[in-house]
């Protein structure tokens, strides 16, 4: 996945989530589905979500095995074939239910305990579903389709004796399912005793239906797994800039840093200074720790350098009527306007520029709506530029009840025409909430590229 802003870089740690469902959803092609599920790291008590760690962060995310992406990385091993990649994942599933006694939210990579994770939850009902998934998707093959259910069992080897699901309803029917065997093809499928080489039950059934499924005991080919103990990625960088020259204060000895400009890599140091060597464009600088060559960590927040004269700000008390309870102190909350589902949702504002052409914009904002790491208060409104939709703002929550805390929404590249344009901040879309989805707008940044 791409990070970093207007000009992005390709993080080099893996999403395990994202790569499932890239299989699942025949993103990756099968030989792309074949080297994922075999070259990515598997940490001994199951896939971690992401590989590898950030140092000093408490397992939630990071150093976690969830059911449910595991239940999704079994689905994709099924579907690319390699069964020891499967046989690993139900038997992480299987584990932590029988130790656990429950359904875990996640349980710790590095150890498999579910003790010492950030947040926890017993019969979690993702993790539950992830479960029952794999006797339905896998052992039974079972997919749903519009028209029907398509049977394609995948039995590890280990998986010997008879497997059972009774009392399934769907739609009008019953259904009872039994597969014997192993393997990943069928020998003989019967409904209500007749035979079915379609392998297909179709969705208008009524009544008690009786599938036999018996498989064909045949060999799976074997595919690699990449079993790997944890691993741990360098820290991220803190960086002091005076001027174009940044200092890393946690620089480490044995760890290089790669430079980075305008999503193009340029360098890498292994010394605590980086310097930033200035042109006439807009630039990001990012700077991101490497490991013995092994290890990517992940950059810090980039050096951000705007060239002279390429800079446009538009003040709140130029957009729209400012003014918040959110701020007690009168003066500092005249320098906001208030947006809400209920106030401001449509706020209207000109723009004069000297030439038109690509511009980039941003806003700066408050939102003190909730924590920084979890809940779901993230602000958004969509920007549109003379009349025409142009993009998201996008604007998280920066912690409980801190509406002096400012930061920056997501960057958009933009068309201006020359003189005067008018641009609009909308309500338009809900987020996750549904009800809360609140920020305060102290000012509009337009940077020409």
């Amino acid at each position: 996945y791409l990070y970093g802003g207007i000009y992005p870089i390709q993080s080099q740690s893996v999403d395990n989530l994202g790569q499932a469902l890239s299989i699942v959803f025949d993103i990756a092609n099968p030989e792309m589905a074949r080297s994922i599920i075999s070259k990515t790291p598997y940490t001994p008590y199951g896939i971690s979500s992401v590989y590898p760690q950030m140092p000093d962060i408490k397992p939630y995310h990071n150093d976690a095995v969830w059911p449910f992406v595991q239940a999704y990385w079994n689905i994709a091993a099924a579907k690319a074939g390699n069964i020891l990649a499967l046989n690993k994942g139900l038997a992480a599933l299987y584990r932590a239910a029988a130790f656990f006694g429950t359904n875990k939210e996640l349980f710790v990579a590095s150890n498999g305990d579910y003790r010492g994770t950030a947040v926890n939850s017993d019969s979690q009902l993702w993790s539950a579903a992830g479960n029952a998934a794999m006797i339905f998707r896998i052992i039974m093959g079972m997919t749903f389709e519009p028209d029907g259910i398509r049977f394609a069992p995948v039995v590890p080897p280990s998986f010997t004796g008879e497997k059972t699901l009774t009392n399934l309803k769907y739609r009008n029917a019953t259904l009872n399912v039994k597969v014997t065997g192993t393997g990943d093809r069928i020998k003989s499928f019967t409904i209500n005793g007749e035979n079915n080489d379609d392998h297909f039950l179709k969705g208008n059934v009524k009544g008690n239906i009786e599938i036999l499924i018996t498989m064909a005991d045949n060999t799976i080919k074997p595919q690699e797994i990449n079993s790997q103990p944890q691993a741990w990625m360098p820290a991220t960088p803190i960086v002091d800039w005076i001027g174009y020259k940044g200092e890393i204060r946690n620089y480490s000895p044995g760890i290089s840093y790669g430079l980075t400009v305008n999503s193009t890599f340029l360098d890498q140091i292994t010394t605590p200074v980086a310097t930033f060597i200035p042109d006439e464009n807009y630039s990001l600088m990012d700077i991101v720790p490497v490991l013995k060559e092994t290890w990517s960590g992940f950059s810090c927040k980039p050096f951000e350098y705007i060239p002279a004269g390429s800079l446009t700000v538009v003040n709140a008390d130029k957009i729209g009527k400012t003014g918040t309870s959110f701020i007690k102190d009168k003066d500092k909350a005249s320098r906001f306007i208030e947006l809400s589902p209920q106030k401001n949702t449509d706020v209207t504002f000109k723009v004069n520029v000297d030439s038109g052409g690509d511009y980039l914009l941003d806003v700066r904002y408050a939102n003190g709506e909730g924590p920084i790491n979890t809940e779901n208060k993230c602000a958004i409104r969509m920007l549109y530029i003379n009349g025409q939709e142009a993009g998201a703002i996008v604007m998280p929550q920066r912690g409980i009840d801190e509406w002096l805390s400012t930061g920056f929404s997501n960057m958009l590249r933009i068309k201006l025409k020359e003189g005067v344009n008018e641009l609009s901040l909308r309500h338009e879309i809900d987020n996750m909430n549904g009800t809360v989805n609140t920020a305060l707008l102290q000012y509009v940044r337009i940077i020409r590229q």
